[in-house]
């Protein structure tokens, strides 16, 4: 990387776009390490689909998933994104229909799926939203058709259904 320097009243500077460029570097040398003689312990992967287009990029830091998983459709559009720390998957994951618009939003804490889970219709309108504790089915969910209205109700403790309401 060449870094050019210009003299602000005689003190030299970096330009914005040469700090981003640093910082982004640091970045993913302090997130995903380098790779230690060609060990796959560290570093930034992917996977390919047989086409030879990207399947899926992420970090691994002493041999597990730590920080971003892009996935991606055959096309190279996006499909999903996932975050992880030691090998857990953990905060928030999105996954996109092929058009771009969001698929399903989920949550999770420690490897478990925790907090509402939601998901949409190709249309836009919403067609699922559920609540998990430690990645189990607990508390209510809603069933929506492609036209948004509610068609089930249900509760749920610990992956079992305690009531079913359908309308």
């Amino acid at each position: 990387m060449t870094i050019f320097l210009q003299s602000i009243n005689g003190v030299a500077a970096l330009s914005y776009a040469q700090r981003l460029g640093i910082l982004a570097l640091l970045f993913v040398i302090l997130c995903c390490g380098d790779s230690k003689n060609g060990s796959l312990e560290n570093g930034i992967r992917k996977t390919y689909f047989n086409t030879g287009s990207v399947e899926k990029e992420f970090c691994l830091r002493n041999g597990k998933m730590d920080g971003w998983c892009k996935l991606y459709y055959l096309d190279g559009k996006l499909k999903g994104e996932q975050f992880f720390i030691n090998g857990l998957q953990q905060n928030k994951t999105t996954f996109y229909f092929p058009s771009g618009s969001i698929k399903e939003v989920q949550y999770y804490q420690m490897g478990y799926k925790t907090g509402s889970d939601t998901s949409w219709n190709q249309n836009g309108t919403l067609a699922l939203v559920s609540t998990y504790e430690n990645g189990k089915l607990n508390g209510p969910q809603w069933k929506y058709d492609e036209n948004g209205i509610l068609t089930h109700k249900a509760l749920f403790h610990a992956d079992t259904i305690v009531t079913l309401e359908t309308y």
